[in-house]
């Protein structure tokens, strides 16, 4: 199977979004963690002010804290597909006149971490902060043995 990295850029006249609030240990949403039962009902992201011309909203948001952020219709899509290591969890988008925005969009965590990253034809740097991280990849190639043949989105161990 060929697997596709997604990165979502920050695009012209898109909003951008800051860090999520309003969840108490989010960083457990980069470890691969089930938050579902535990999900606030203020979840929320705030637009960046820093650029106040940009507040379309998207199908997949960019924000600062690399989370995947989608609209209803991707959402939609999500479901339909029966993807089954994913929670697709209720987050608000406040804009830059303080405003909660109509349209949902939802936060999708992907449960588990896959390790299935080829160390030996990955260019990486150890982080000095955690070891067991990754920083400064180049050259991303999988081993696709260790990926879990029905996991389709997935978060990689050492690289979430």
């Amino acid at each position: 199977m060929k697997y596709l990295a997604g990165v979502i850029r920050e695009g012209r006249g898109a909003c951008s979004l800051q860090d999520l609030e309003g969840v108490p240990d989010s960083f457990e949403l980069d470890m691969g963690v089930s938050v579902k039962a535990r999900w606030p009902d203020e979840a929320r992201f705030r637009m960046s002010r820093n650029r106040p011309e940009d507040v379309n909203l998207e199908d997949f948001v960019f924000n600062r804290g690399g989370l995947l952020v989608v609209s209803q219709r991707v959402k939609k899509f999500l479901e339909k597909e029966g993807f089954k290591n994913i929670e697709l969890l209720p987050v608000a988008i406040v804009n830059q006149a303080s405003q909660k925005e109509k349209a949902p969009y939802w936060v999708v965590n992907q449960i588990g971490l896959e390790d299935a990253i080829d160390r030996e034809r990955t260019k990486f740097e150890q982080s000095s902060i955690d070891k067991e991280n990754f920083t400064d990849v180049q050259n991303l190639t999988l081993d696709e043995s260790k990926i879990d043949a029905d996991v389709v989105i997935f978060r990689l161990k050492h690289f979430p």
